[in-house]
């Protein structure tokens, strides 16, 4: 991957790579790149988490999208750092991710009183075929369902 791919405002920070099947077809799948960026002043969100689509060969990583374009993972203010599960069972075939629900904007001036901060839903990532090309789509976790109203 060239330096001047993505975005550049902040650290990069917490990689995960993995492969997605295409529209859930196991026979076409893609690389999925993920890079958090660490808070910037030039970024009126703060910290947010970028995603690239692309090839792997084990050593490199090269990018589908032309160097300037940006796939966020997410719009909100918390969702960052997030990390995926690679050990599930090979009959789940599912990628989970679960994100930290803070950002350095703000999260060191969070009240707290025991614990500060939470982490994300879990949500299943997959890869879809849209009009304007691959996309990273979010869903909750299917266990999510089983919660009951107290």
């Amino acid at each position: 991957m060239e330096k001047k791919e993505g975005s550049h405002q902040g650290v990069w920070e917490c990689p995960d790579l993995f492969k997605l099947p295409i529209d859930h077809d196991p026979a076409n799948q893609k690389w999925v790149l993920l890079v958090s960026l660490g808070d910037h002043l030039d970024v009126e969100s703060g910290s947010k988490t970028q995603y690239f689509i692309g090839e792997f060969d084990g050593e490199k990583f090269r990018n589908d999208h032309h160097s300037d374009h940006v796939c966020w993972l997410d719009h909100g203010r918390d969702n960052y750092a997030g990390v995926t599960w690679s050990d599930l069972p090979d009959y789940d075939g599912r990628r989970i991710l679960i994100g930290w629900m803070s950002n350095w904007r703000y999260a060191n001036e969070t009240p707290t009183e025991g614990w500060r901060s939470a982490m994300t839903i879990p949500r299943e990532l997959s890869l879809k075929s849209t009009s304007t090309g691959l996309q990273l789509i979010q869903t909750p976790v299917k266990e999510l369902k089983c919660i009951k109203e107290l």
